[in-house]
């Protein structure tokens, strides 16, 4: 490591856990967007192909995973040329 590269890595993992956090935020927003209440008076929802919405925030991390790896391969092909 050089002397001006000792604060990069850092940077990057703050970089990467931030960009992780909004991909789950913008996929939970975007399968949430269809919940309706099945029963008045219930706090019961349905959402996406009739799961809860606990159960829709579960589903969206793995996708936010898969969209943080397909971010930084693009990141990656793109720094390349």
């Amino acid at each position: 490591m050089t002397r001006h590269t000792w604060w990069t890595w850092p940077l990057l993992a703050y970089g990467t856990i931030a960009l992780l956090v909004a991909d789950v935020v913008v996929l939970w927003l975007v399968l949430t967007r269809t919940c309706t209440l099945p029963y008045e008076g219930g706090n019961l929802t349905r959402c996406v192909a009739g799961l809860s919405e606990e159960q829709v925030l579960a589903t969206s991390v793995p996708a936010a995973l898969a969209l943080l790896a397909a971010q930084i391969w693009l990141f990656r092909r793109v720094r390349r040329r």
